[in-house]
């Protein structure tokens, strides 16, 4: 279950992966709803060429995780995280 949006700390600057991990999404589904225009696109740092969400970015992200709402207007739903299965142990004493 996603937390509250309120105890969800923004930072200055997060990756790719650390944003899809604030709205609780695999880095896959989160670049596929990206490129769909649900999400917004990533800056890119002239430096080192690597994207990033700035905190604004962020705050539309989980505004949009929040509001079941893309950028595009899309109605997104948002499953919650799979839970796997417990393993059952097999060994006999």
């Amino acid at each position: 279950m996603i937390a509250p949006q309120s105890e969800i700390q923004t930072l200055v600057g997060v990756n790719v992966v650390q944003m899809a991990k604030m709205v609780s999404l695999s880095v896959r589904r989160f670049y596929q709803l990206m490129n769909a225009g649900v999400f917004p696109v990533p800056i890119y740092l002239l430096a080192t060429r690597k994207p990033m969400f700035t905190e604004e970015q962020q705050r539309v992200c989980l505004d949009v995780r929040r509001r079941q709402q893309g950028l595009n207007g899309q109605v997104v739903f948002f499953h919650s995280p799979r839970q796997l299965p417990a393993m059952k142990s097999n060994s006999k004493k």
